[in-house]
Order: C-alpha cells, then structure tokens, then sequence
C-alpha cells in the first residue's frame, strides 16, 4: 500500500514544486516512511575516466570536476591492490587542490585501473558520494 504526505493512495506521485515529500509503503510485513527532498539547483560531481600525467600541462592530474558542490570532504584514490595512493580532506577543487599527479611514495604509478572515492556536500548541505573507476595513462 502506497501513502503518500497528501494522503494520496495512487503508486505515483506529480511533483508540483520544491519541498519534501513522504512516502510510507507497507505490506502485510511491516511498514517504511522516507522523505524524498525535491529543490531546484544544481550539484553536480564529474570524475574523468582517464587522465595522463606526462607533464604536457593538458590533464596532468586527476581530480573531481564539480558544479553546485561546496566541499569535497575526502577524495581518495586506491591502486589495485587496495592501497589508499592518494588523499585530499577538505578541499574545494579548481581552488586549494592540486590534485593527484600519479605518484605514490615518490615512485610513478604503471598504466593501468585505479579506484577512487569522493564524499562532498552539495551547496543545500545534502550529502554527495560517488566511487568507480578510472585509467591512468603514461
């Protein structure tokens, strides 16, 4: 069963404007209430896929690209073996940070696949994390 904050029973709901909406689902093994927060703005976090650090100044580090983030609370970068490489807390990017440049105790990383994880705030104080993939080439 479907209730939603306005007392609508339906399984879809027409958002109409900003603010928050409930939700509370239940079946014969309980119930779950959870808000959905709907606001106009943009936060946006773009990690790149790929990135060569060879010193030709075009894409010589590898960091997040943001749009509507107002900090980046940890980026961490992790080799294959599960090793953290690279850290920045706190930091606004394009700003303070410089970035990973490749290196991992002052020896040049291989080609090949890393991981990273990035945990921010967006400008309305909501939460953002994003972890994947990425190569890097030499």
């Amino acid at each position: 069963n479907y209730l939603w904050s306005n007392g609508s029973t339906n399984t879809a709901l027409p958002i109409t404007g900003e603010g928050t909406y409930s939700l509370q689902l239940s079946n014969y093994c309980g119930a779950k209430t959870d808000d959905i927060l709907v606001y106009k703005g943009v936060c946006k976090l773009y990690v790149p896929s790929a990135f060569t650090p060879n010193n030709d100044s075009k894409n010589d580090t590898y960091q997040p690209v943001t749009r509507g983030i107002k900090s980046i609370k940890r980026f961490s970068i992790y080799n294959r073996l599960g090793q953290e490489v690279y850290r920045a807390d706190n930091y606004t990017p394009g700003k303070n940070a410089a970035g990973w440049d490749g290196y991992f105790k002052g020896q040049p990383q291989n080609t090949g696949a890393f991981m990273y994880v990035v945990e921010g705030i967006c400008e309305i104080g909501l939460p953002v994390i994003a972890n994947g993939s990425f190569v890097l080439i030499r």
